[in-house]
């Protein structure tokens, strides 16, 4: 019995507080809660629709400077964050390989003139040849038509018996050897036109080659000339690709030496905005953004395009849309995160 009444002395103990917290429960799930009103004034005011978006602060102008020449990397002139200047020298590629093409193409050029002026020489002389031939042609033709003259007239002399039948003969040798001077002294003064003929075509070859090796000079001194790498643009370099001693291959394609943007005081942010919100964007439209590095500044800027090249990853379809800002202070850079909200709708009043 004693030990029946300690059980359960110690069940009350247990189970009371239980059964309060129960019917404590159970009273207040009962009982009406009261509730709280909150009243606010009734203002007018805009109501603005915007699209959150994340865009890249970008140059508006950006230039990549290459070297269309291969070679080793000699000198640089221009690091990061420097201010550059149109016409600047920025770098150098090792020059003495360019140099030797150029001195070998001069070379080549004045060979070539050297053969075109001793051609030159020999079309005048054969001009000289060409003349002296004509005047030799033209002595025998006159001596075959005085001959010609004297035979006829040996003919009738013989006739009439005044003139021996010797003389006709030797008049009628004197006569075809004149013929046959003639007819060799025009062969000999086509011959020389052929030969003067022979020269022209052999200077004017000589020319062709002249040019062709001035070209070959031309295209050396180029190609020396690129050695020299110029900026192109006004701007800061952004970025630097290369080092002092790199070589640089240019054989496919041109590679890039230095980054330049040209005015960071004016640049864009470029978002990519789902398909679904670029109809209700409009060109100058007004858009604000935040940077990570400035989280306390809200920068201004205006909409100038949405660009009608999509980009799609994983079904999802944006278009990049590029608003220019003001950046006086220089406080952003290119590269940076901004987080965009893009008004779409505005209700006024």
């Amino acid at each position: 019995v004693r030990k029946f009444m300690n059980r359960n002395r110690w069940l009350l103990w247990v189970g009371l507080p239980a059964l309060l917290a129960a019917g404590a429960l159970a009273i207040g799930m009962t009982r009406k809660q009261e509730r709280t009103f909150f009243t606010a004034k009734v203002e007018k005011g805009d109501v603005i629709s915007v699209v959150q978006a994340t865009g890249t602060i970008n140059s508006t102008h950006l230039v990549l400077v290459g070297s269309q020449v291969s070679g080793n990397i000699d000198k640089l002139y221009a690091d990061y964050n420097y201010k550059v200047k149109k016409g600047d020298v920025i770098a150098r590629i090792e020059p003495s390989l360019f140099q030797a093409s150029v001195d070998q193409a001069k070379a080549d050029m004045d060979n070539s003139i050297a053969n075109q002026r001793s051609l030159e020489v020999q079309v005048m002389v054969e001009k000289a040849d060409v003349a002296t031939q004509k005047a030799n042609m033209e002595k025998a033709r006159a001596m075959e038509v005085q001959a010609k003259l004297a035979l006829g007239r040996s003919k009738d002399l013989t006739k009439q018996g005044i003139n021996p039948q010797q003389q006709l003969e030797i008049d009628q040798a004197t006569n075809d050897s004149n013929v046959a001077q003639f007819e060799a002294s025009q062969a000999q003064y086509e011959q020389a036109q052929a030969k003067m003929q022979s020269q022209i075509a052999q200077v004017e070859q000589a020319k062709a080659q002249v040019a062709q090796k001035k070209a070959g000079l031309d295209a050396a001194q180029v190609n020396l000339d690129h050695t020299i790498i110029y900026v192109p643009i006004d701007g800061t370099v952004v970025a630097r690709s290369v080092d002092v001693g790199q070589t640089v291959a240019a054989s496919m394609s041109a590679p890039t030496l230095f980054t330049i943007a040209e005015d960071l005081t004016h640049m864009q942010v470029d978002v990519a905005t789902d398909e679904s919100d670029v109809g209700n964007l409009k060109k100058n439209g007004l858009v604000s953004f935040k940077v990570d590095a400035f989280p306390k500044d809200v920068f201004n800027g205006a909409i100038r395009e949405v660009r009608m090249n999509a980009t799609t990853v994983q079904n999802v379809v944006t278009y990049d849309t590029v608003a220019d800002f003001p950046n006086p202070e220089l406080k952003l850079m290119p590269g940076m995160t901004a987080y965009v909200p893009i008004p779409i709708g505005e209700a006024k009043d």
